[in-house]
């Protein structure tokens, strides 16, 4: 990825092919070391490398092979 500030739908556009391509460093790297994620109901994760944990859990356990797409994509700004 270039320098440059993404647009929020670059941002999307981005991770959802990372997710496809299951590219752990990708995926992290639309995250900062502080970002945090929240998982309903109680569980929060911080950082880049707890944040890839997660989908390298989810894209090797539970959702292996998955595919995923978005049915609608709204952007502003």
């Amino acid at each position: 990825m270039s320098h440059h500030t993404r647009t929020p739908r670059e941002v999307f556009d981005h991770h959802l092919k990372a997710i496809n391509d299951g590219n752990l460093d990708e995926i992290a790297a639309d995250y900062t070391e502080k970002a945090f994620l929240i998982i309903p109901p109680d569980t929060i994760l911080r950082g880049r490398e707890a944040i890839k944990g997660l989908f390298q859990q989810a894209l090797t356990e539970a959702l292996p092979g998955g595919k995923f797409t978005a049915k609608t994509i709204i952007v502003e700004g």
